[in-house]
């Protein structure tokens, strides 16, 4: 804890004489990644699309399964430079990882199989739908598919990395979560929060076994009454409205915007191009109304006998376990980061209610994206190269 909090500064984005932090490594890596994805994907689009790049690479003989897999194969192969940086690279070199090349591989290689499966199904699904339905039955799909993953992302974030149950809560903390289904669970990733699974009404709270090991129980009681904050205000359920609503909203978008053949692999290829672009305007887009979840989650607990100071030490601890960044330019953070600085959020405790907020809009979106067959899900500076958090992305 000591060495993670050796990384602790406030730097401004270009300054000459500051030295990298973490934080400021892996924004970079993500500006990075997320850029070459977005350049990729404009440029596929203005050469001609999917009949383009399925007439070069030879498949237009082939089988819908085999196109979508060896496209498939060329995006993950196209992410190997940024993962390996964000997975193996830079929690070593920071200090925050000891892990092999060869377990890291090994993780990796499970989690890219499982994001291969999934959306090699969700391809087939949406031309079969296409050659049926056509355009109004591939948006249903996906809706279908996008609500399927909510409902199962738990076990989907269990096949995509090493999670296993830890031993249940201490009897004394079980009130903070009242009634609700929780599970505690292990996670070789420091910075797994876990947080809500399922559809509203049917979450699931997944709990971070190193939370119970780093926090004390009173700490711990707080934060979990500030997760229950999530379902007690409702901008848990607003923040999955919303990235829901933002995904499908995308998919009709593109869907009529390139005017593609939703009945063909070259069309929804086109519609993965346009929507990937689609995705990367949520990334800039959505992290205000996401800041704003984390806000009001904060002030409710303040409201129903949760002290600040007591507050406060929650979460700078809980910020040393992820980027360590307590103090952010405004620009970067407005740009880059749906979860809200250390001292913003103190700060946000002391003002007047600044409106209702969608919890994680954004990081809700991404994930979701696998049914839409977009290509940063996991690109992004929180999540890449760490399959831990590709399903159940960082948060506060």
């Amino acid at each position: 804890m000591t060495h993670l909090s050796s990384h602790a500064n406030s730097q401004s984005l270009s300054g000459a004489s500051t030295p990298m932090t973490y934080a400021r490594a892996r924004l970079w890596l993500g500006i990075s990644n997320v850029g070459f994805f977005v350049v990729l994907a404009t440029v596929l689009l203005g050469i001609g699309g999917g009949p383009e790049i399925i007439g070069r690479l030879g498949l237009a003989a082939a089988s819908p399964l085999t196109a979508f897999a060896a496209l498939l194969a060329c995006y993950v192969i196209l992410s190997i430079p940024g993962d390996v940086v964000g997975g193996f690279i830079l929690p070593r070199r920071f200090g925050r990882s000891t892990t092999t090349f060869g377990r890291f591989f090994m993780d990796w290689l499970r989690g890219i199989a499982t994001q291969f499966a999934v959306m090699l199904a969700a391809g087939m699904v949406l031309i079969t739908v296409g050659r049926l339905l056509g355009a109004v039955g591939i948006v249903g799909a996906a809706g279908l598919m996008m609500l399927a993953f909510l409902q199962f992302q738990l076990p989907l974030a269990r096949l995509v990395a090493r999670l296993w149950d830890y031993p249940a809560l201490a009897a004394d903390l079980t009130s903070a979560v009242s009634e609700q289904p929780y599970v505690a669970v292990e996670s070789s990733d420091p910075g797994f929060v876990g947080g809500f699974a399922g559809l509203p009404g049917m979450e699931t709270l997944v709990i971070p076994a190193n939370w119970i090991r780093v926090l004390t129980p009173q700490e711990l009681e707080i934060q979990l009454r500030r997760r229950m904050a999530l379902l007690t205000t409702g901008t848990r359920t607003c923040g999955l409205v919303v990235a829901l609503g933002w995904d499908l909203i995308g998919l009709i978008v593109c869907t009529y915007a390139t005017g593609a053949a939703v009945d063909t692999v070259a069309g929804i290829v086109s519609i993965s191009l346009c929507f990937t672009l689609w995705s990367f305007v949520g990334l800039l887009l959505l992290p205000t109304i996401s800041r704003r979840g984390v806000y009001e989650a904060d002030r409710h607990v303040l409201q129903n006998g949760i002290r600040r100071n007591e507050l406060e030490a929650v979460i700078r601890k809980l910020d040393r376990l992820q980027e360590d960044e307590p103090v952010r330019p405004t620009g970067v953070e407005t740009i880059f980061h749906p979860v809200p600085s250390v001292e913003n959020r103190l700060r946000a405790t002391m003002q007047p209610n600044i409106g209702r907020g969608a919890y994680h809009a954004v990081r809700n979106a991404l994930p979701l994206s696998w049914c839409c067959l977009g290509l940063l899900s996991r690109a992004v500076h929180c999540n890449c190269g760490r399959p831990s958090v590709w399903v159940m992305l960082p948060g506060d």
